[in-house]
């Protein structure tokens, strides 16, 4: 589907209560919850009795926002189309699952893959909770030195491998940030030779 856009919608909040109201979905669903995540918009919903054949069944939805210059517009999806995005919170999945119910292979996989997203969020986020000065980090293909970890969850202090400066790298910054590896010494014949060649 494409985007539906109103001029009586002029502010997020606006849009975010019509996507998740009655008038929208009307008497054949319930929404048991919803979730906001930036320009995202993640729905539990459940089959209500109007469709006997499917009454109780729960399903994920997710609607796109964008701000235009008159108000705002959505665009609407579920998980059996498999959204490109994986955010939703798992704690949907859960409740999703609590009553059986068809489900498309798509959505299968869909559901996977948001289960794999936030274990990767989980073991990143313990990976910079380890971090520690003069660790190295690559955003947006450059290498920062980290110096010190500023306070009130304002991120680091880093150095530019690129041009010296120093800079602030917000915490969002270095959560999307890739640690690079310190480099392994070389073994004791490799060094020896380095040292003969030195010297001639």
């Amino acid at each position: 589907m494409g985007w539906t856009s109103s001029s009586n919608w002029q502010r997020k909040e606006e849009i975010v209560a019509h996507v998740t109201s009655s008038y929208l979905w009307g008497n054949n669903f319930n929404i048991l919850e919803h979730s906001v995540r930036g320009s995202r918009v993640w729905v539990l919903a459940e089959y209500t009795d109007n469709h006997p054949e499917r009454a109780g069944e729960r399903f994920i939805a997710l609607f796109l926002l964008d701000k235009f210059p008159e108000g705002w517009a959505y665009k609407d999806m579920d998980e059996s189309m498999g959204p490109f995005h994986h955010d939703c919170p798992i704690s949907f999945l859960t409740r999703a699952e609590e009553v059986a119910g068809r489900l498309s292979d798509t959505a299968k996989k869909w559901r996977q893959q948001v289960r794999d997203y936030h274990t990767a969020q989980r073991q990143k986020q313990k990976a910079l909770a380890q971090l520690s000065p003069d660790t190295i980090v690559r955003f947006q293909n450059v290498d920062y030195k980290l110096l010190e970890k500023l306070p009130r969850r304002l991120g680091w202090k880093a150095r530019s491998m690129k041009d010296g400066q120093i800079y602030r790298m917000m915490a969002k910054q270095v959560s999307q940030a890739v640690v690079i590896p310190p480099p392994q010494n070389p073994p004791p014949a490799a060094r020896q030779e380095q040292q003969l060649a030195f010297v001639y």
